[in-house]
């Protein structure tokens, strides 16, 4: 499936951590996702901010570039008005490597017949938000953690993409794949890198 003409390409910088800075990128179909695309990233992190320790600020930039899907180039910029920091609430303990996934699946199969998916690396997390028996995501974070992620796709239906890059820097084949659902990994993260 064709990807859009242009994306809006959203940054998320985590910053107050060992290891910080570290960034979350978002896309979004530029032909429906309206003006208010990075303050409902804004949202998804505030939802989940009772997950994060005290310690953790993102901020979601209010302005990037437009990216054209088929090239992967730059073709413009957006803007949005001011956008307040998610700063995290929990203060009992954490690992600064360790947290927790947002799988954000599409429809679409790689060359390979392998679902297209992406990927929210939600790291640091409070060690509160899991299970101490299991190591699992707790119920109950699991909930609200999965409702943030639902919001997000369904704040603008088909506007959160998956974004597969073209294969080389000359060609043309880049796609944006719509997401479709949400899932929240039980199984902790570990991170090795702040770049998503």
């Amino acid at each position: 499936m064709p990807g859009p003409v242009a994306l809006y390409e959203i940054k998320a910088l985590w910053n107050g951590f060992t290891g910080s800075p570290g960034y979350s990128t978002f896309f979004f179909d530029s032909s429906i996702a309206g003006s208010s695309s990075a303050h409902h990233v804004q949202t998804f992190f505030e939802s989940q901010k009772n997950a994060l320790p005290g310690v953790v600020t993102i901020q979601v930039q209010n302005s990037g570039f437009l990216v054209d899907a088929a090239s992967g180039h730059q073709v413009g910029v957006w803007n949005e008005s001011t956008i307040t920091p998610t700063t995290g609430t929990d203060h009992n303990g954490f690992n600064g490597t360790a947290g927790y996934t947002v799988n954000w699946r599409t429809d679409a199969l790689s060359p390979k017949g392998r679902q297209i998916q992406g990927r929210t690396f939600m790291v640091p997390a409070s060690a509160s938000c899991f299970d101490v028996t299991t190591g699992r995501l707790s119920d109950a974070f699991h909930t609200v953690i999965q409702a943030a992620a639902d919001t997000l796709i369904s704040a603008v239906p088909g506007a959160l993409c998956v974004y597969t890059r073209p294969t080389t820097k000359t060609s043309n084949d880049g796609v944006a794949h719509p997401v479709s659902l949400a899932r929240v990994a039980r199984e902790g993260q570990f991170l090795t890198s702040r770049r998503q």
